[in-house]
């Protein structure tokens, strides 16, 4: 009866368990609409719990993400497969039709404003997406896109990302990377070696992440271990051992996630504490743009005015911390290891170093868009190992998904999770040719095969906001190293790490399809949450290189900039002139200010401001100038000029034309995102021409891929020619640069008669940054210098301000990161009597000038606000020579530098105090 019973149980649980799996291998009845096909379904059979998953372990052992996407990649169609493992069922993609039907249908189409459209990045249902929030909440990275902080995070976090704030951090990655270069050195000497290069890079990595965006260092190179990094490998290794069980078992566990948890709080109270920190003022941004800190401790919203809270702070931090450094680290252990793989592709690497920089020891901004071979070399690297495998989005509505052009599409249900697969996406032959499963850095002479055929940065307005951070960091760290080290594999065979996975180079090709060809043994770990190879290498002190005598005539023979000034016989024009921007990062806006001081020089009457600004402005209408920088934004407009966008749109519509200005429209960007690349510019210029506008110059393109100061500068010498003859000015011209322009004449001025002398001196004089009521004098109370011993010359000082007050007479106004902030320096008495005595006046004698001038030859306009730096004057062109010591720009006259003494002060945009 006990045998009898026993079986009869296990009849009934073998029976329900075959009911089980047969329901969840049961397909859908219903058929696809009219016009599509089924998605296609792998065909391999589904168990309880784990449904599929059991099938990728076999090629998994380089990365769970890397498995999955094989295992799609060998049941699907035509670049579809739809994976079912148990607790996860997605639609998995790596065609780059589909890419860009993704790609392109996202739900902030509309301005930036999030609509539940297209294809949304959503992790909210992932299985254990719990544990990871607790540890990074909703930081950018895994935040949903309607959430609420995610925009508004991500606006204010693209200025210390853009063009400008690259540049500033460029030296202190020059740093970093020389502390790595003396760390090996160190190493190699105390006999340490061969080396894995990943343990080095991401040392580097941290440092940078730490000096650049935080103002502070991990001390990472000291060989101390690094707690908050111990606790994030824990955390992540708990994670990956995690990643193979159903989150239903987790509890199952306890001691385990009990330790990721204590290394999460751990971490969040790091974040917080950095945050602690800055508030009492013992970090500071380290240079001269505020940092990732300064931006989102103090900047508000340009959209929703507002500011992110402590705790989404927090998240971002700590996404940042997680993502920004061992990204880069796995990347440039990849990039090593083909380097050293391909010794030939090392000559070439090291040949075009030694031409663009030589010995130079550091590496400059203007350097990195020369070194076309090691952009390749990076680039090619990252196609075959991309460190982020893919990523998950999901479709808002019923979609017809791309199969290719000329084939049905795939009918894809509303609410379908989708796996977005680089790695097969990166080795599709189709796209690469036959050879795509080698490292050959030179198939990027052509550029890449289609826009959305490479993603390791994915695409739209969720792609990679520390794309240009890393890049710039790789290529910094990839001169260093081969400026002073030959990079070789290690001879002999090798151990591998524990629990890393070797990959022989014997045993290629490793998997059964998207299966890299590396030409040596690596090592992966699988356990890493970015993917990259490393292997032991030997380096060898490299002889010096010096720059080839060839390159150092080009550069000298390199024609040189043009350099314009205005005709005496056309002094005094004050040619109005309109200057709109539309930018996010602040690039765009720089330019823009850029030509904006060139314009005063030339003698225009200049305003900038954003287009959106500019909506009504009267000056559109009139037949005036008008001049348009503007970059795109993944096919939209940056935040200060969507509203611009839509009024042109609607004036088109209505056939209006409230434009009548002569126009000419200088589009920004970075032709890596080639699908939208000068779409808002585009739009624009043409936009402008159909509602009125005449365009006085085709529109001009600086792109930030190849060199886009050449391009400003080739644009800036078209456009002054063709202001001058729309203003009916003359103008000179000469071979030079902005920093050698000619001494300025002195002007002619009128010395006021004493018996109007005490009459005028009883009028406040009212400097032009004054009359707009957004200014106010903030006198310097206390000035410390803060880089006292800085290599380079320059200065950093902190200035404490006298508390100023709003001409309303509001409550005392302080100054914020993103205020504007204009230092008027006290100039040397020495300088101040020389340009009196050339002047022939008394230091107290009051004289006027002519209305509108300022010291540099500009025209203030509008009754005489200097620009530039010149000397200012009041609205009737009034200056007073001495006693209240208003010469405030004589320096620029005399070329002289301005003594360190406490300058008077005037701030804008949120006032100063």
């Amino acid at each position: 009866m006990t045998r009898l019973a026993t079986a009869a149980a296990a009849a009934a649980a073998a029976a329900a368990l075959a009911w089980l799996a047969l329901k969840l291998r049961e397909e859908e009845k219903e058929e696809p609409p009219a016009g599509t096909r089924k998605f296609p379904t792998h065909p391999s059979i589904k168990l309880p719990l784990v449904g599929q998953l059991l099938n990728t372990f076999k090629l998994s052992t380089d990365n769970q993400t890397y498995g999955l996407s094989r295992f799609g990649f060998l049941g699907g169609i035509d670049g579809c497969s739809e994976c079912d493992f148990g607790f996860i069922k997605f639609a998995m993609v790596y065609s780059h039709e589909a890419m860009k039907q993704i790609y392109t249908n996202h739900p902030f189409q509309n301005g930036g404003i999030f609509e539940a459209v297209g294809f949304t990045k959503v992790y909210d249902n992932l299985p254990g997406i719990e544990e990871t929030k607790y540890l990074f909440g909703n930081g950018l990275f895994i935040a949903s896109d309607n959430d609420r902080w995610w925009p508004i995070a991500h606006r204010i976090l693209l200025k210390p990302f853009s063009r400008q704030g690259m540049m500033q951090m460029v030296p202190l990655m020059n740093e970093q990377a020389d502390l790595l270069v003396g760390k090996l050195r160190k190493d190699l000497g105390s006999g340490v070696g061969p080396l894995r290069i990943y343990d080095y890079t991401v040392m580097m990595a941290v440092e940078t992440l730490g000096t650049c965006l935080m103002g502070m260092s991990f001390e990472s190179f000291s060989g101390e271990p690094v707690p908050f990094l111990q606790h994030l490998k824990n955390w992540l290794d708990i994670n990956a051992d995690m990643g193979n069980i159903p989150p239903q078992l987790w509890w199952l566990f306890p001691k385990t996630m009990k330790s990721a948890h204590d290394s999460a709080d751990f971490l969040k109270a790091y974040t917080k504490d950095l945050l602690a920190r800055r508030r009492r003022g013992e970090t500071q941004a380290l240079s001269k743009c505020p940092d990732l800190l300064d931006c989102m401790l103090e900047t508000a919203d340009t959209l929703s005015g507002e500011k992110l809270p402590d705790e989404v702070i927090g998240h971002e931090l700590m996404s940042f911390l997680f993502a920004g450094q061992d990204s880069t680290a796995v990347a440039l252990s990849s990039f090593f290891c083909f380097v050293a793989a391909n010794p030939a592709a090392q000559a070439k690497l090291v040949a075009e170093i030694q031409e663009v920089l030589g010995d130079e020891p550091e590496v400059k901004w203007a350097h990195l868009n020369k070194l076309k071979y090691l952009d390749w070399a990076i680039k090619e690297t990252l196609r075959l190992v991309p460190p982020v495998p893919g990523i998950f989005k999901r479709n808002e509505v019923v979609e017809a998904l791309s199969a290719g052009k000329g084939k049905t599409p795939f009918h894809l249900p509303k609410k379908t999770n989708l796996l977005l697969a680089f790695l097969p996406l990166h080795l599709d032959p189709a796209q690469w040719g036959d050879d795509a499963h080698e490292w050959k850095p030179e198939r990027w002479a052509e550029g890449v095969p289609h826009p959305f055929a490479y993603a390791p940065f994915s695409h739209g307005p969720r792609a990679c906001i520390g794309k240009e951070f890393t890049l710039t960091e790789q290529k910094i760290c990839a001169v260093k190293l081969l400026q002073h080290f030959i990079i070789q594999k290690a001879a002999g065979d090798w151990a591998k790490q524990p629990g890393a996975t070797k990959l022989k180079e014997s045993e290629w090709p490793h998997y059964p399809a998207c299966s890299p060809h590396y030409g040596v043994d690596v090592e992966y770990n699988p356990k890493q949450a970015f993917t990259g190879i490393n292997m032991p290498l030997e380096l060898h002190p490299r002889p010096q290189l010096h720059k080839p005598e060839a390159a150092k005539k080009a550069e000298a023979a390199a024609q040189p900039a043009v350099v314009f000034s205005l005709d005496e016989s056309s002094q005094g024009h004050a040619t109005p002139l309109s200057i709109l921007y539309g930018s996010d990062g602040g690039s765009t806006t720089e330019l823009a200010e850029r030509v904006m001081e060139t314009a005063q020089e030339l003698g225009f009457a200049p305003t900038v401001k954003p287009l959106n600004e500019a909506i009504g402005d009267p000056a559109l209408g009139t037949d005036g100038l008008l001049l348009v920088l503007s970059a795109t934004y993944n096919g939209c407009p940056p935040a200060n000029a969507g509203d611009f966008v839509n009024f042109c749109g609607a004036a088109i519509e209505r056939h209006e034309r409230p434009v009548d200005a002569r126009f000419a429209v200088l589009g920004c960007g970075h032709s890596d995102w080639a699908d939208t690349f000068q779409a808002i510019p585009t739009l624009l210029d043409e936009s402008l021409e159909k509602i009125g506008g005449h365009r006085l110059l085709d529109l001009h393109t600086a792109d930030s891929k190849k060199a886009p100061e050449e391009d400003f500068v080739a644009w800036t010498a078209k456009l002054w020619p063709a202001l001058a003859a729309a203003a009916g000015i003359k103008l000179s011209q000469r071979a030079g640069s902005a920093a050698s322009r000619p001494p300025l004449a002195i002007p002619e001025v009128s010395v006021v008669p004493a018996e109007e002398e005490g009459h005028l001196s009883e009028t406040p004089l009212v400097l032009p940054f004054q009359r707009d009521g957004e200014w106010v004098l903030a006198k310097v109370a206390e000035k410390s210098e803060l880089t006292p011993n800085d290599p380079d010359g320059t200065s950093t000082v902190c200035l404490a301000l006298e508390a100023a007050v709003h001409p309303s007479g509001d409550a005392p106004l302080r100054y914020a990161a993103g205020d504007h902030l204009m230092v008027m320096a006290e100039n040397a008495p020495a300088l101040v009597a020389t340009l009196l005595k050339r002047m022939g006046l008394d230091s107290s004698t009051l004289v006027t000038f002519p209305r509108g001038f300022s010291a540099n030859g500009a025209n203030g306009g509008g009754g005489g606000g200097g620009g530039g730096g010149g000397l200012w004057t009041d609205g009737g062109g009034r200056l007073r020579t001495g006693g209240g010591g208003w010469v405030a720009a004589a320096t620029a006259v005399l070329a002289a530098p301005a003594p360190p003494t406490a300058p008077t002060v005037a701030g804008g945009g949120g006032g100063v105090g």
